[in-house]
Order: C-alpha cells, then sequence, then structure tokens
C-alpha cells in the first residue's frame, strides 16, 4: 500500500497511472505481471483493505527478518541438506545447536540462503 497525492490534472498523466480508468497493470523485469488501482479511504474501509497497523499488534520493521522458527532436530536436518557441518558445535566456545535453535525461534538470529545456495547467519 502506497499512500500519496496526485495533483496533476494532465489527463495523459492522470491515463498513465490509471486514475482515469480501473487502474493499471505493469510487468517487472521477471515477467511478473502486477496489477494496481486507486481506491478512496471509504473504498478500502469497504473492501476491509487495512491501511493502518492495529495499535494492538505492536511494533512492525520490514527491516527485521521473522523468526524461522527451526527447532533443534529440523534445524539439524536443515543444515545437512545444506551441507553446513556442525559436528563441533556445542564443544568450547562454540554454541549448541539447541542454543542456536533457541535464538532462531526467539527472532535473536536468522539464516539466509544467499543466491548461490550458501547458508549464512
Amino acid at each position: 500500500i502506497l499512500t500519496g497525492r496526485v495533483t496533476t490534472k494532465d489527463k495523459k498523466v492522470l491515463e498513465r497511472i490509471g486514475i482515469s480508468g480501473a487502474g493499471f497493470v505493469m510487468k517487472d523485469l521477471h515477467k511478473y505481471t502486477r496489477s494496481y488501482a486507486w481506491y478512496t479511504e471509504a473504498e478500502c474501509e469497504e473492501k476491509k483493505i487495512k491501511l493502518k497497523v492495529p495499535k494492538e499488534d505492536g511494533k512492525f520493521s520490514a527491516l527485521v527478518y521473522p523468526p524461522i522458527g527451526l527447532e533443534e532436530e529440523e534445524l539439524n536436518d536443515f543444515m545437512a541438506q545444506n551441507k553446513v557441518d556442525v559436528s563441533k558445535w556445542g564443544e568450547g566456545t562454540y554454541r549448541s545447536v539447541a542454543e542456536f535453535s533457541d535464538e532462531l525461534v526467539k527472532g535473536e538470529a536468522t539464516l539466509v540462503k544467499q543466491a548461490e545456495g550458501q547458508v549464512v547467519r
């Protein structure tokens, strides 16, 4: 959802951005088609489109990854599938798989699979 105000009265511009009709359709670089439409606040309410985060939902940040919540056994399976050696985890200063699992569940850590397939914390 984008919030903005259109101030132009130029019919060509309004038509190009879909205000004069039912909206507009665009294809992104990956050939994925996206449809856009303009709605007033009343139309959003009628269509049950949330414009704001409800106060009871607390804080939200799109900059923080959500917890992936892998339990210890699932984490071991995930690491094995991605060729991550966990044989030394839990020895010396290394944390155990169970401790890392707790961090993932709490959202204190995250795992990201990069484009080349490597898994990083």
